[in-house]
């Protein structure tokens, strides 16, 4: 009986140990899922858009886009540097993800009205 009583604990143990090393690995992955990714973030393709039956193609992007893109990446780098110091400029760290924020949204409609133009041009929408 006593050995059944050790084995539960050895178990839960290494139950809990598995835990650990789970979270741990998924924190150790960073700020990969937390939108903070260099420059385009999660599911982005922002070189891509999408021909008449919906398959990928690459596009060439305006001068504009480009600019964005690349300020995106310049401020999520410097974001980045940000929250690595201690103590954190809350005020800083805010803006730079606002505007962050602003142009991925600026990016994201420009993609998306491109992809309604090409939706249109066959006649899905109009």
């Amino acid at each position: 009986m006593k050995n059944i009583g050790n084995a539960k604990k050895v178990f839960a143990a290494l139950v809990v140990i598995a835990a650990l090393s789970l979270a741990g690995s998924a924190f150790a992955r960073g700020d990969r899922h937390s939108g903070l990714e260099d420059g385009d973030g999660p599911g982005w393709h922002w070189d891509k858009s999408f021909d008449k039956r919906g398959g990928e193609r690459d596009i060439e992007l305006p001068s504009e886009i480009q600019d964005k893109r690349s300020e995106a990446r310049r401020l999520m780098t410097e974001l980045r540097a940000e929250l690595e110091k201690r103590p954190v400029d809350r005020e800083t760290a805010i803006a730079l993800f606002r505007r962050h924020q602003a142009l991925r949204n600026e990016i994201s409609e420009w993609f998306f009205i491109e992809r309604l133009d090409n939706i249109s041009d066959v006649g899905g929408l109009n």
